[in-house]
């Protein structure tokens, strides 16, 4: 089977007929019963792919937001009270103050309001085209294509992250047996079967952008962010959750050596904005015998703990009874 040029994990669903390269049906363009990559696409015509797709559902959507935006011009004040309050979340950040303005300044608040419609148009087109190229990705993978986007993605992050916590210094029949627990532990979690998680895993593993997106995530790093207490190794934001790896040094005790990890995320919230998170996962890293860094701690902080620290109602030496998922190096158990 012959793959994409452009995309090595999807399979090519014609050639251009002037250069002869393979390409999957994102890549390939067609005028007149001949297809062409996008370097010999004859100017001036129209090219049949995702772009047309995608500008064909932003411009509907834009249209059909601006007629709903007209129409409700024309709405009595209790009608406009009522679509507000059923709007999206981000309605609920309103401040008092907003509600409470005169009525004179109704035309600037429509074209706020345009905006923002505009605005919502645009990211749905957007999640309209990353649903389709989900789908066309999903096509080489039948075994699981019923399985949602954001389900793969926990299914990915649940994986990855029992992955880190297995010793990296054990031998092949060890890391099988690791790797069969794990997997009956995700299909537990999240109903779906053991084959299906070891193929989502390799799925997400290829196209995490596409599956991120998809899931409606936007993925960036947080490069800004650092700690009191080691370097950063990696720091991802993916919508709500933020993921974070340090790598630590050993101190004086192991008391003092797991409780740094705990002043490393007071800090990340109370002043670098780790608040504005909903679920952080953390990792502390330690060089490891046979070179690299393995993981010595690793928990979870979610919504309910974050702001618990935010309020300063949980110390950070009190944090080893709040976070969850807890995982302890058994050298640094004492």
């Amino acid at each position: 089977m012959k793959y994409c040029v452009n995309h090595n994990t999807l399979p090519a669903a014609g050639t251009c007929s002037v250069c002869g390269k393979p390409l999957c049906s994102l890549c390939l363009r067609e005028k007149d019963g001949k297809t062409y990559c996008v370097d010999h696409f004859p100017s001036g015509s129209k090219a049949k792919g995702p772009l047309i797709f995608f500008f064909a559902a932003m411009l509907f959507l834009i249209l059909v937001s601006v007629h709903t935006c007209s129409g409700s011009s024309t709405s009595s004040p209790s009608s406009k009270s009522s679509t507000s309050s059923s709007s999206s979340p981000s309605s609920s950040y309103s401040s008092p103050s907003s509600s409470s303005k005169p009525t004179g300044s109704s035309s600037a608040s429509s074209s706020s309001s345009n905006s923002s419609s505009s605005s919502n148009s645009t990211a749905s087109a957007k999640n309209v085209l990353a649903e389709y190229e989900f789908t066309d990705a999903l096509k080489e993978w039948p075994d699981i294509k019923n399985i949602d986007a954001y389900t793969m993605l926990q299914i990915y992050k649940y994986m990855e992250n029992e992955w880190s916590l297995v010793p990296y210094d054990i031998t092949r029949e060890e890391e099988d047996r690791h790797g069969a627990r794990i997997e009956k532990q995700a299909a537990d979690r999240y109903g779906v079967t053991q084959d299906q998680v070891a193929l989502v895993y390799g799925f997400v593993s290829m196209d995490y952008d596409i599956v991120s997106s998809a899931a409606g995530y936007d993925t960036t790093t947080a490069e800004d962010l650092t700690v009191p207490y080691g370097d950063v190794l990696k720091c991802h934001a993916y919508g709500s959750v933020l993921d974070i790896g340090v790598k630590i040094s050993g101190l004086l005790t192991d008391s003092t050596t797991i409780n740094q990890n705990y002043y490393n995320i007071a800090d990340l919230i109370l002043k670098q904005g780790a608040d504005a998170y909903t679920t952080i996962y953390y990792a502390g890293y330690m060089p490891a015998q046979g070179g690299g860094n393995a993981v010595v701690i690793s928990f979870t902080v979610p919504a309910h703990v974050i702001d618990s620290i935010k309020n300063r109602t949980v110390m950070e030496v009190e944090l080893s009874d709040y976070v969850e998922d807890l995982w302890i190096h058994p050298q640094l158990k004492g």
